[in-house]
């Protein structure tokens, strides 16, 4: 086993994508995929592949029936993790600012 010291990243993303059987919490399958593809594009799209990590989760343990649970971690900073829930596609614009450029922004001396 080895630690890794120096990771690129700056923020990571983990989107719920759970899927349970019917019958299941209501909140699982309710958008996840859709927010972790969208998220990874825009890092991709954005060139921060290396720098903004998405990564697919199942349950986070925080459901909602109104929409997916999202958790950011900040690497190397002393931001606190920070967890969202019922988000959707329309909420997108607001989390990409406001719990992703806003961390990569330089601080402010």
């Amino acid at each position: 086993m080895r630690a890794i010291d120096a990771l690129p990243c700056r923020v990571h993303v983990f989107v719920c994508a759970n899927t349970r059987p019917p019958g299941g919490l209501p909140s699982c399958d309710q958008g996840g995929q859709g927010l972790f593809d969208a998220l990874k594009l825009w890092a991709l799209h954005n060139r921060h592949a290396r720098t903004v990590w998405v990564t697919q989760t199942r349950c986070l343990g925080y459901c909602h029936a109104a929409g997916a649970t999202l958790a950011f971690y900040y690497p190397g900073s002393s931001r606190k993790p920070v967890f969202l829930q019922a988000v959707t596609q329309s909420d997108l614009p607001e989390v990409v600012q406001r719990y992703i450029v806003a961390a990569l922004a330089p601080p402010v001396a």
